[in-house]
């Protein structure tokens, strides 16, 4: 069974963008999409789309539910 779940972590790390994993480090710092967009030079839509698509492939269905996956799986 342990090498299922290693090969399951090792699948998800690689799923999320740069993009991504960008919006989420800066939400897990405790920044709004407002103060993210404005250090990543972009849109507030641009960074719910990011942080939603995030969520969507870690299988969560909130922001601090796909903070805390992406720091489980070593992303963050």
């Amino acid at each position: 069974v342990w090498p299922m779940v290693k090969r399951a972590i090792a699948a998800e790390r690689c799923t999320l963008s740069p993009r991504e994993l960008e919006c989420l480090a800066l939400a897990f710092e405790g920044l709004t999409a407002h103060e993210s967009a404005l250090r990543l030079k972009c849109t507030d839509r641009t960074v719910a789309y990011h942080l939603s698509n995030a969520m969507r492939k870690l299988k969560v269905d909130n922001k601090m539910a796909a903070i805390q996956r992406a720091c489980w799986l070593g992303a963050l």
